[in-house]
């Protein structure tokens, strides 16, 4: 197997791998105590992982469904010192953390490579089904990969469509894109200042090239939470800082090459997550599948323009409303009204 390309050519994106519906989830793993971040998106906060968890300790097995469950992970990390609460493994390092984290993940889906694999042999070699024998072939390169490489899945830049295929069958933990959040004192997240910082950042381009890094403080974000709009605003124009949480959420959906389209109705307004360089009858296709199959025009303003004419009938009236046919690729921020046939039953 062909190792991923050298550092110095520069980092390459990896391919996405998953299974996105409309309402995105994101799992926030970390050792016990690293400090969690309040909820927001459809964010499972799954209890704090100790070493060893995929051999049984601590919660042992129990955190893995909803890993699976999640299309992403915020990986937080602690930066912080505080004497009133107890690390895990004793001090605080990140660094060692990141390890300990990946190793778990890695650990378990060596098992699940291996159960595959021996079902797979058992149908695609013994008994001869060539139906399954590429299927065979890719985790063969899977487990070289995981398990005698001891990589990530998502680390290898270059598996192809059929590979991913596979790959989101199966959906090992360590093909979750994953977004390493750093918790910091309040007083560093201010400063951008901390011992870690470039630590982490050297770990992640190492080993994770193209993973995002964000610091944020749990313990401002906290603060901020029980503060009203005005007293809010005024404490961060005096500390001269801004929340993470907004940057979070857009990281999320530029990391997972996301995006979002809008519906509009009498009664209530909603957003739909799709992939970017989606097509208008896959888009509508995500609000009811008789939508797609009778799929006959897209009505569509943008979200810009909405806000700067006021009314629909203004965006008429200034001609950015268009009428699009079914190659037209859906742009973040669309409002679009969906016009189709009833399918014959």
């Amino acid at each position: 197997m062909m190792p991923p390309n050298k550092a110095d050519d520069g980092p390459k994106q990896h391919p996405i791998i998953g299974r996105f519906g409309t309402s995105l989830k994101i799992g926030i793993v970390g050792l016990t105590n690293v400090g969690k971040v309040p909820a927001f998106l459809n964010v499972l906060d799954i209890a704090g992982l100790v070493k060893g968890a995929s051999a049984g300790q601590g919660l042992g097995n129990a955190f893995l469904s909803h890993i699976r469950a999640c299309d992403g992970i915020f990986h937080v990390m602690r930066a912080f010192e505080d004497d009133d609460i107890i690390h895990t493994e004793g001090s605080v390092n990140p660094v060692r953390d990141i390890e300990i984290i990946h190793e778990e993940l890695r650990l378990k889906d060596k098992e699940m490579i291996i159960a595959v694999l021996n079902m797979l042999e058992k149908v695609a070699v013994r008994e001869g089904d060539k139906k399954l024998k590429p299927e065979y072939d890719i985790m063969c390169k899977v487990r070289n990969w995981v398990i005698d490489e001891k990589k990530h899945v998502r680390y290898y830049h270059e598996w192809n469509n059929k590979e991913v295929d596979v790959l989101n069958k199966y959906l090992f933990l360590t093909s979750k894109p994953m977004i390493y959040l750093i918790n910091l004192s309040e007083n560093d997240y201010i400063r951008n200042e901390n011992t870690w910082l470039i630590k982490i950042k050297e770990w992640v381009d190492k080993h994770d090239p193209g993973a995002l890094v964000i610091p944020f403080s749990g313990a401002l974000e906290l603060k901020l939470q029980d503060m009203s709009d005005e007293e809010k605003q005024k404490y961060l124009e005096e500390k001269v800082t801004q929340s993470a949480l907004a940057k979070m959420i857009k990281t999320v959906y530029a990391g997972l090459q996301l995006q979002y389209f809008f519906t509009a109705g009498p009664d209530e307004v909603r957003a739909w997550t799709i992939k970017k360089g989606t097509k208008a009858p896959q888009a509508a296709g995500k609000i009811h599948t008789d939508f797609e199959k009778g799929f006959i025009m897209a009505e569509v303003m943008k979200f810009d323009d909405f806000k700067e004419e006021g009314t629909e009938a203004s965006v008429k009236a200034a001609g950015k409303y268009r009428q699009e046919d079914r190659n037209y690729t859906v742009e973040d921020g669309d409002i679009i009204f969906f016009k189709f046939n009833t399918p014959q039953q």
